[in-house]
């Protein structure tokens, strides 16, 4: 991070990573920043999260065998731990929580991962539900 910010170079952050502390040690610039983060709407923020706690683990299992470019295998992680990681900095709940915290995210740029419920069409409904009730309110 320290050599992009050296030269103006945008950062590109993990869905994992809380964006606010890191923008904040890169500094002021006019970088266009580009944020992943896990997104899901729910009726309330508890109902997404118990859905997600369902099938988050099952999904971030699959890529347990993914294989970097330069062939070492991913860190493993404690699934458990992991899910609650991403459950406390993620944008998850109603529509205008989502929208909120996307706004606080501090990036220009926001790579949304909406396949967190686990199936085809949980996702489709997910993005139609980003669609018509979040983007309006950013």
């Amino acid at each position: 991070m320290d050599v992009a910010a050296a030269r103006g170079l945008p950062l590109l952050l993990g869905v994992h990573d809380e964006p606010g502390p890191l923008l904040d040690r890169y500094g002021p610039s006019g970088a266009e920043h580009a944020v992943a983060r896990l997104v899901a709407l729910g009726d309330s923020r508890a109902q997404a999260e118990r859905r997600l706690r369902r099938t988050l683990p099952r999904w971030l299992a699959t890529t347990a065998g993914y294989v970097r470019i330069d062939g070492s295998s991913p860190p493993r992680r404690d699934l458990d731990a992991y899910v609650d990681h991403l459950l406390r900095i993620s944008p998850i709940g109603t529509p205008s929580e989502v929208a909120a915290a996307l706004t606080d995210a501090g990036a220009s740029r926001l790579l949304l991962m909406v396949e967190g419920f686990g199936d085809r069409q949980a996702t489709l409904e997910q993005i139609d539900a980003l669609a018509a009730e979040v983007l309006p309110l950013l």
